[in-house]
């Protein structure tokens, strides 16, 4: 009996909770269906109306199955605002709050994430954006990806993109150089690893050669690059420390191919990193001044996620 009473009113909790949520979204439905003139009015409606979409699933109410012509309209009310507040209406952006609409638990994702998300993607569809939204559109189509995962993986392809339209101007001589400009503050075992990192890995051998003649978007040129990352005709002798990286390189970019449909390569800085890594974790270590430790400071965007 206990049990059952508990039970009881357990369900009348949740009735009253949700009697409350209900009533919540269908005032902010009845507000907006006379649409406000301003863009800052429709967008602080907006806000209202997202809040309430969070706050019926926290409560795990389905608003789909109570109310579907309110989701409905709250769909096109969201499209609506994205077409004012957007300077580019595009495919990929209504079908973000589609995805964001009938997602069954938003998570973390709140109004600020949907609107960063549109901004990401707020570009024509023609020109030199084609490719971006391409691939973007992928990416929303997915029904593996959640929307709390949108930003992180739209700006990722943005920071591709914009890598591998340079990829073919690295240069390996440069690299190299600018490690050298840090020689005198580095600690004497340091500037050694470095030193065998550039002797593994000098200028003539990187991991592979681009020609700008090849295409880097196009499927047989890519397949190329990825074959020769994998198994380079004639490798040197003296390279042998970078043979075991390179198929951890090579299942990286296939790993990210098969996600963004781009060809992803390491930075010749990140592979300088992980060589001197490698001469440090296989160097004996002995006598007073020996390292126990050795960290490599990556500005932003360089690669700290392969190189971990």
């Amino acid at each position: 009996r206990g049990v059952v009473e508990a039970v009881v009113n357990m369900a009348k909790e949740r009735l009253v909770t949700w009697r409350g949520v209900e009533h919540t979204w269908k005032e902010v439905i009845r507000e907006v269906e006379r649409l406000p003139g301003s863009l800052a009015a429709l967008t602080h409606q907006c806000q209202r109306l997202f809040r309430a979409l969070k706050e019926a699933q926290l409560t795990k109410m389905d608003l789909r199955r109570s109310d579907a012509s309110s989701v409905d309209r709250a769909l096109e009310v969201l499209i609506i605002w994205q077409e004012k507040a957007m300077n580019c209406k595009n495919s990929v952006q209504r079908m973000i709050i589609h995805k964001v609409i009938n997602c069954s638990q938003l998570g973390p994702f709140d109004f600020a994430d949907l609107d960063i998300c549109l901004r990401l993607v707020d570009r024509p569809e023609s020109g030199a954006h084609q490719v971006f939204l391409s691939r973007a559109k992928v990416i929303v189509e997915d029904q593996t990806t959640a929307p709390k995962d949108l930003k992180g993986l739209l700006s990722h392809i943005e920071t591709m993109l914009f890598f591998l339209k340079y990829a073919k101007s690295e240069d390996l001589s440069l690299t190299h150089q600018e490690f050298k400009k840090q020689a005198n503050s580095l600690h004497p075992a340091v500037a050694g690893y470095l030193a065998w990192a550039e002797r593994e890995y000098s200028p003539g051998h990187e991991l592979v050669r681009l020609s700008h003649g090849q295409d880097l978007m196009g499927s047989h040129d890519v397949s190329a690059v990825l074959e020769a990352l994998r198994k380079p005709p004639g490798l040197k002798a003296s390279g042998q420390g970078l043979s075991i990286f390179r198929e951890i390189f090579y299942q990286w970019a296939v790993a990210m191919r098969k996600q963004f449909n781009l060809l992803v390569l390491p930075h010749h800085t990140q592979v300088v990193c992980l060589l001197a890594f490698q001469r440090f974790l296989e160097a004996p270590q002995t006598g007073k001044e020996s390292m126990q430790a050795l960290i490599a400071q990556v500005g932003t965007g360089e690669g700290k996620s392969m190189i971990v």
